[in-house]
């Protein structure tokens, strides 16, 4: 067996722990794999996402500092191990050099994805445009009684997955998790690329429902748990009038800062690499959801993260009332769901609800103070 085979047998069972929530297990076959690569950068990313570093002697952070020092080593590797090397600083509580190391890595990612802002920024404009010029004319489809999608919307890393989870634990619920096909179906439709008519909205609705039954046989009430969806509530509510958007709020500075220190592949996350494009964004999505909030014919519930582990049974029951579910005493443990978490807070919702994690961008505020001014 080549090194590279046993690498990939080791991080196949390493990555089916991990998303089984078996972290003990993960870590193990992580470590194998790294054995035979030392290099990989998934590898030490993923890992850092579920230890908590005691040392700077561990094992696995001197090997990854290591392959830091390497010129040879591939870019798309040096970013992910900055980020891991980064997170195990931050276990530390060395954070200026946890702080650079996330820096360096988001500016790299940022160069290779040669992403600019201001293509965000387009969206935003076209988007804000086309509810002005055109969603606002339509009137929404029929009411369909069998379904109660429950959209699950906001800036990443504002607690979306939490809440998804809490709504897992219903027996009434079936919780699909982050799915594309609001964005696939529905994208031009909302930037105004697509006509906008009555038979598209009719489409719209026919190609999502097929594509959500075709991903999971759904009870009668589902959730999206995509947060990028906030982009299209006027266009979804108009597809789906019996449909409960759940916006969840969080401390803007937790959330800018949580997005700026965790890696993301998607190529809708691009805006998370500096912490500039980060608070640029975040200014759009919130006068965004002015728009949405100003329109009474959205059914839009907020929730706020902060209130939510403060006053969790209130929260939850509030919650639960509003989508019309009787309340059920295990929505109040989401971390005894056995359900696979596929997504950056994966590590986090599996445990007990806490209350500090909105407070750990205090730990680099002189860092954060220029850029979070605006916010």
């Amino acid at each position: 067996m080549t090194k590279t085979t046993a690498f990939e047998s080791f991080f196949k069972k390493a990555f089916a722990f991990h998303r089984d929530g078996n972290f003990l297990e993960a870590e193990k076959q992580y470590l194998f794999a790294l054995k035979e690569m030392p290099s990989s950068g998934v590898a030490h990313r993923n890992l850092s996402l579920i230890k908590t570093y005691q040392t700077e002697e561990d094992e696995q952070l001197v090997t990854a500092a290591a392959q830091l020092n390497d010129d040879n080593l591939a870019p798309i590797d040096r970013y992910q191990i900055l980020y891991a090397v980064g997170k195990a600083l931050d276990d530390l509580a060395d954070y200026d050099q946890a702080f650079e190391c996330f820096k360096s890595a988001g500016l790299l990612k940022r160069h290779l994805d040669n992403y600019k802002y201001e293509s965000d920024k387009a969206i935003f404009y076209s988007l804000a445009a086309t509810a002005e010029r055109e969603l606002k004319n339509l009137k929404p489809l029929s009411l369909d009684s069998a379904i109660r999608p429950v959209f699950i919307v906001g800036m990443p890393r504002s607690g979306t997955s939490l809440v998804e989870q809490i709504l897992s634990m219903h027996s009434e619920v079936c919780a699909l998790g982050e799915l594309e096909y609001a964005n696939k179906y529905g994208f031009k439709l909302a930037i105004g690329v697509e006509p906008l008519n009555r038979k598209a909205l009719k489409t719209f609705r026919r190609k999502y429902l097929g594509a959500v039954t075709k991903h999971s046989p759904y009870t009668q009430v589902f959730t999206d748990k995509m947060p990028l969806n906030f982009r299209y509530l006027k266009l979804l509510s108009l597809a789906f009038p019996e449909a409960i958007f759940v916006h969840v709020t969080r401390d803007p500075r937790a959330v800018c800062w949580s997005n700026f220190r965790h890696f993301f592949a998607s190529d809708g996350m691009r805006f998370s690499s500096t912490l500039t494009d980060i608070t640029n964004y975040y200014r759009d999505y919130g006068d965004l959801c002015k728009i949405w909030q100003g329109d009474s014919s959205i059914n839009l519930f907020t929730l706020d993260y902060e209130s939510l582990v403060t006053d969790h049974s209130s929260e939850v029951k509030r919650l639960l009332a509003h989508i019309g579910l009787k309340f059920e005493s295990s929505c109040l443990t989401p971390e005894k769901s056995k359900r696979a978490i596929n997504t950056a807070s994966q590590a986090q919702v599996m445990k007990p609800i806490y209350t500090n994690s909105s407070r750990q961008w205090l730990n680099y505020s002189a860092h954060l103070k220029p850029y979070f001014l605006s916010l």
